[in-house]
């Protein structure tokens, strides 16, 4: 019997580089590899609706612990101001149609065109999550050298590894039950459950799949790993609301020193970013992450004649951002000022933190506070805002802020921008007193809490 199976479905769905609880994922796998732990693997099939053991190729998780993105630059930015281009021939006529249209009727016809936009875009949001399920049912076969060895049957005592992640799958509860009821000790890694307590951040039936896999998670795991105090807090309220059981909760950091060290050099359009002062958000583009703030905070500075350092903004687009989207990348006023940077290297990002004067986490929810951790691991002074986990991973090192207070933000940045002196003793306080946390550590740690778990009690360290 293999002592521990580990879930890798992220890893097989994912079309990037591992980042957050994926690293967490290769890492701890590496560290208890190296320490001679017979580690298996499974991932979840959608198509049979169980849990399959795989066989990887050899390299293939030392291969995914490198750096990834980067490549042509990926960088959109606000037009300049200038003249209003001149409308196209239909344009001139569907406007001279719809003035003609008496004013109650365009209006309803206005609203007519808003819900039909909106249904537009939640098909699309259907689009991509069949996509995705597409992905993951064909995910084992399709990855290279990656083999099926069939149904897992999990034994009784073995020690079996879910990452999470798995919300989306309708059959996952059935999977978790068929695992708790063979014996075999589940611990499960859960990184948040704001769908649980912060829902007007995501579309319904995402919360409704959320709502199906926590339930799960908490009646059939041996064990739950949270990433932050935060979100063990957050948990343990949901299963008491919720009238569900809550089994044991450790918290389990994330590495800081996930993104390596900066190359030389870059993209040659990425290093024209730090040509001139400039901050940096990190972030995927979504409602959450409050990059609207960002929008509104800079806006007001340009508009009030105020010279803010240009705002570099690194991280993919996510959901219910559009609009967001929209606002950054069409502002006149933001032109030369703002800069979206879409799936940026581990290299790219650190080149680009080390010229950052600070950077900025402005998000109204988190399960951690990565990018804040990051950013102080690299001794860079941060603006964040002040939800629980955000000041989690501050250590009290950041400065933390309202994240609907726009004059404030406005005022630090200003403030912290322009007094390098007061920018250099907070950075000597960082490098003296941040306690860094490697993802070394956190396989350490990972390791330490599975081994009552293991046959072998000498695998507790992997050193």
């Amino acid at each position: 019997m293999t002592d521990l199976v580990v879930d890798i479905s992220m890893l097989l769905e994912s079309d990037g580089p591992p980042h957050g609880i994926s690293r967490l994922v290769v890492q701890a796998v590496l560290g208890l590899t190296a320490a001679g732990a017979p580690v298996g693997f499974i991932h979840y099939s959608a198509q049979h609706e169980h849990f399959r053991r795989i066989a990887l190729p050899p390299g293939f998780l030392d291969a995914l612990g490198g750096d990834g993105g980067g490549g042509q630059a990926r960088i959109v930015t606000a037009p300049p101001v200038g003249p209003s281009p001149a409308p196209a021939g239909r344009g001139r006529v569907a406007g001279r149609i719809y003035y003609a249209v008496p004013r109650r009727p365009r209006l309803l016809l206005l609203k007519a065109l808003h819900h039909a936009a909106e249904s537009a875009r939640n098909v699309q949001a259907g689009a991509r999550a069949l996509v995705a399920e597409g992905v993951a049912r064909r995910a084992a076969r399709d990855v290279p050298g990656v083999r099926d060895l069939g149904p897992f049957q999990p034994e009784r005592g073995q020690a079996v590894l879910q990452p999470g992640a798995l919300w989306g799958h309708p059959g996952i509860a059935d999977a978790l039950a068929g695992i708790a009821a063979s014996g075999a000790m589940l611990t499960t890694v859960v990184c948040d459950v704001i769908p649980l307590v912060q829902p007007q951040f995501f579309q319904d039936r995402f919360c409704a799949n959320f709502a199906h896999w926590c339930r799960a998670t908490l009646i059939h795991s041996r064990r739950i790993l949270t990433i932050s105090h935060a979100t063990a807090a957050d948990l343990r309220h949901v299963a008491a609301r919720d009238g569900l059981p809550c089994p044991p909760i450790e918290v389990l950091r994330l590495g800081d020193d996930g993104l390596g060290d900066a190359p030389d050099r870059v993209d040659p359009a990425v290093a024209a970013l730090a040509d001139r002062p400039m901050v940096l958000s990190l972030g995927t583009l979504e409602i959450r992450k409050n990059h609207l703030l960002l929008y509104r905070a800079w806006r007001r500075m340009l508009a009030a004649g105020q010279t803010p350092p240009r705002l570099v903004i690194v991280g993919r687009r996510g959901w219910l951002a559009d609009e967001t989207h929209h606002l950054l990348t069409h502002d006149p006023l933001l032109h030369g000022h703002v800069a979206l940077l879409h799936d940026a290297s581990d290299g790219e990002v650190a080149w680009l933190m080390e010229r950052a004067l600070f950077t900025l986490y402005p998000s109204l929810y988190e399960g951690w506070g990565l990018p804040v951790a990051e950013s102080l691991a690299r001794d860079r002074v941060v603006l964040a805002s002040n939800t629980p986990a955000v000041v989690e991973a501050g250590q009290g090192l950041a400065r933390h802020i309202d994240p609907d207070d726009v004059p404030g933000w406005c005022e630090a940045v200003l403030e912290l921008a322009d007094d390098a002196d007061r920018r250099r003793a907070l950075e000597e306080t960082i490098a003296r007193d941040y306690r860094l946390v490697t993802w070394r550590d956190t396989a350490d740690r990972l390791a330490d809490l599975i081994r009552p778990d293991l046959s072998r009690p000498d695998l507790s360290r992997t050193t």
